[in-house]
């Protein structure tokens, strides 16, 4: 087998390179997210046991859940050589960028494609779409940095675990860590017809401040610091 005369330089060489199937891509993906989501969950755990009584994760006495967050960073800057700690790092950065872009890229397709080539330039090219899109996405960025509101997103619970109080307690976890990050509110979407859930959320001080024609839910918020 001779050797390749040119090495492939990105994803794209490489998938055309070996001619992977689509289906074969999609593997690949997964299973490093998989390995690296598993490394980065072991560190952590790892890291907790070893740093548990000490500064900053234990303050004035008590617990600091707010800097355990932090303990990725630590490991990798303290305990760990300097190559394994940088590719740690990579690591944890890829899959903050890989979040991020897939909350900013989903909306804002939907923007250009639902709302602005439907109704307001329906012969729109592909390239001034692109341009729109990307736009958007500045647009979306922008709009994720407004302080003091913390989102909750995708609060479920399977059919048999209902009923327990597992709903409310992931809820009002989720308030805690707000509160502990300065949010001064808190805001979620929540279906109207689903009258057991949105009674929830009023006992953990959600109030109902407007609805969405999109999705026809009630845009609820709370105040961190509140009773509900």
């Amino acid at each position: 087998m001779a050797l390749p005369t040119r090495l492939p330089a990105g994803l794209i060489d490489v998938i055309r390179y070996f001619d992977l199937a689509p289906w074969a891509v999609i593997v690949m993906i997964l299973v490093f997210y998989i390995i690296l989501g598993c490394v980065l969950d072991s560190v952590a755990i790892f890291g907790a046991g070893a740093h548990w009584g000490t500064a900053p994760f234990l303050s004035g006495g008590s617990f600091d859940r707010a800097s355990t967050e932090t303990i990725i960073l630590f490991m990798a800057r303290n305990d760990m050589p300097v190559l394994a700690g940088v590719l740690l790092l990579v690591g944890a950065v890829a899959i903050i960028f890989s979040t991020a872009t897939t909350f900013l890229i989903v909306p804002s397709t939907n923007i250009t494609r639902d709302i602005y080539q439907r109704f307001i330039n329906p012969h729109a090219s592909q390239k001034s779409m692109v341009l729109f899109q990307r736009l958007t996405i500045v647009a979306l960025a922008a709009l994720v940095q407004l302080e003091g509101v913390g989102y909750l997103d995708n609060v479920a619970t399977f059919p048999q675990a209902r009923g327990r109080g597992m709903a409310s307690a992931i809820v009002s976890r989720a308030i805690e860590l707000a509160r502990d990050s300065g949010a001064e509110h808190v805001s979620l979407f929540a279906d109207p017809d689903a009258l057991p859930v949105v009674r929830m959320y009023e006992r953990l001080g959600f109030r109902e401040v407007g609805r969405l024609a999109s999705t026809k839910g009630p845009v609820g918020t709370v105040r961190p610091g509140q009773d509900g």
